[in-house]
């Protein structure tokens, strides 16, 4: 099984979008709270928002899977009424 890479977030809110600094330092920018950080500094101090990051992605993986198996369901129904009627 393939390793995930984890996602770099803002070490303050957990929010994964952010800038790139154009002036290669390297930093980033937190879009949300504005927090400015260079990656990779002090994540694992940050347990807990990795985790709740993790929960989030979760939450979000489990709806995405309802709606596949919903679309699965209908596309099965639809397959077998197309067999009767040949």
């Amino acid at each position: 099984m393939a390793k995930k890479e984890v996602k770099e977030m803002c070490p303050k809110c957990a929010c994964a979008k952010f800038s790139v600094a154009t002036d290669k330092s390297n930093k980033h920018y937190c879009d949300q709270c504005k927090h400015i950080w260079i990656p990779g500094v002090n994540v694992a101090s940050r347990l807990d928002l990795v985790l709740q990051q993790a929960q989030k992605e979760n939450l979000e993986l489990k709806a995405e899977l309802v709606k596949l198996r919903k679309k699965l369901e209908v596309f099965e129904s639809t397959d077998e009424a197309e067999e009767i009627y040949e």
